[in-house]
């Protein structure tokens, strides 16, 4: 048995070698320590999943520096995107294609990984076209990986846990972080949700509102905005799914897409007078993860890197649970289960998308668990994390939501001081204070 255990952590070791990034092209020197490969989550169907490991900075103490895991949405979205390009890793990329050090990184004091979530996603793939159909079969696989990811490296598998994620994050975040509840193996401390996906029933008829209090429609394009998120609400009601997603997200880029009403915003961010960088960063990072010398430091083999936002196979794979609030039924029991589980959700208040602050903000009231009530009834009080108003929060117990001003949808890129000090603030404990 000993020398079966030896042997074990041999391979194990000869494993976690194998993964470790010594050089990525364009980078003189790595400053964080990196790791990067595929974990298989499923040998029937070949199911694997890419991840990116990045220690902190300033070091790995076991038991000590946060873990955090950061998840982009989609579905069909490649987390790499937050690691490179939303100021979440220690290097960005620029306008120029180059990349370069990230004085906004998550990564100074916390350790921080992602995980190409689903299969389809960004590197991750499945040899069978086997993709996932629910959100259960999501987090089993997600787990599986990060289970994989922390025998290889025993040396972080202690050290408490964050479970981070924007947009369709909101349904990922949750059930991720409700697997490793439910598992037990490892320190879970909570989740943070930006711009999250909840309800359809509760977001989409808010659509109309903020886009008319913007001033983006007048009150003849609000009423007819206002019958098709009834319509919206009618097929959600009605079970008809999966027509209900392609109705409903229809109706929202038709009313911020035509010259005969919003004309062409970028509904995602109304404040951004040009948004075109990200379709041309988008590009250009697809470009650096697909060269021969990127894919060999990150051990992908011949595999093609892809960015998708609900076109796709993933999407489609998961077209049942687009408007369903089952990510917030997971909210409620990871609230109620007495392990003091910390949710924090934040917001960017010029995000126009079913995303949009008036949506999440009545999302969390609806949560039902032990402190509906207090939280709803709880005063929203300015915030000041770095000095100048930032935005604002309101708080009860373990539930905290924070609206952001000056951004929309990508947060962390857009305004990634207020984001990292949120990051930062609760992490580090600073606002772990339980009001019970």
């Amino acid at each position: 048995m000993a020398r079966a255990l030896l042997l074990w952590a041999f391979l194990a070791r000869a494993a976690a070698v194998a993964d470790e990034v010594k050089s990525l092209p364009g980078v003189a020197t790595l400053k964080n320590k990196h790791y990067a490969g595929y974990a298989v989550v499923n040998e029937t169907t070949d199911r694997q999943l890419f991840y990116w490991f990045v220690e902190a900075e300033s070091g790995n103490q076991p038991g000590v520096t946060p873990n955090i895991i950061w998840m982009n949405g989609g579905p069909g979205a490649s987390s790499i995107m937050g690691l490179m390009v939303e100021n979440i890793g220690p290097l960005t990329l620029q306008q120029s294609g180059e990349l370069a050090e990230n004085p906004h990184a998550w990564s100074g004091k916390n350790n921080v990984m992602i995980i190409d979530n689903p299969v389809g996603s960004g590197f991750s793939f499945t040899g069978k076209e086997s993709y996932v159909k629910s959100e259960k079969e999501m987090r089993e696989d997600f787990y599986t990986a990060l289970k994989f990811i922390f025998t290889q490296h025993p040396e972080y598998a202690r050290n408490p846990l964050w479970v981070t994620g924007e947009s369709y994050g909101g349904k990922y975040v949750p059930n991720v972080a409700y697997e490793i509840h439910i598992r037990g193996e490892f320190p879970l401390k909570g989740i943070i949700i930006g711009n999250g996906v909840y309800s359809g029933l509760i977001q989409n008829p808010t659509v109309p509102e903020f886009a008319y209090n913007q001033g983006l429609i007048d009150e003849h394009q609000l009423l007819v905005a206002r019958d098709r998120a009834l319509k919206c609400v009618q097929l959600i009601e009605a079970q008809q799914l999966q027509e209900a997603e392609k109705f409903c997200e229809d109706s929202v880029r038709n009313l911020y897409a035509s010259n005969t009403t919003a004309g062409g915003v970028f509904y995602y961010d109304v404040g951004l007078k040009d948004a075109s960088f990200l379709d041309k960063l988008t590009d250009l990072l697809g470009r650096y993860l697909n060269s021969p010398e990127t894919r060999s430091a990150l051990h992908v083999g011949n595999r093609t890197w892809r960015q998708a936002d609900e076109v796709g196979p993933v999407a489609e794979g998961l077209i049942l649970d687009f408007e369903t609030p089952q990510g917030m039924r997971v909210i409620e029991s990871l609230l109620d289960a007495g392990k003091g589980y910390r949710v924090v959700t934040y917001n960017g208040v010029r995000d126009g998308s079913v995303c949009n602050h008036l949506g999440n903000l009545l999302s969390m009231k609806a949560l039902k668990w032990y402190g509906s009530g207090p939280f709803n009834a709880a005063a929203t009080t300015p915030w000041r994390p770095l000095g100048p108003l930032a935005g604002y929060q309101r708080s009860y117990g373990p539930l905290s939501y924070y609206t952001m001003l000056y951004t929309g949808h990508l947060v962390p890129m857009i305004v990634p001081d207020t984001a990292r000090a949120l990051i930062e603030d609760i992490v580090s404990g600073a606002q772990g204070a339980l009001v019970v």
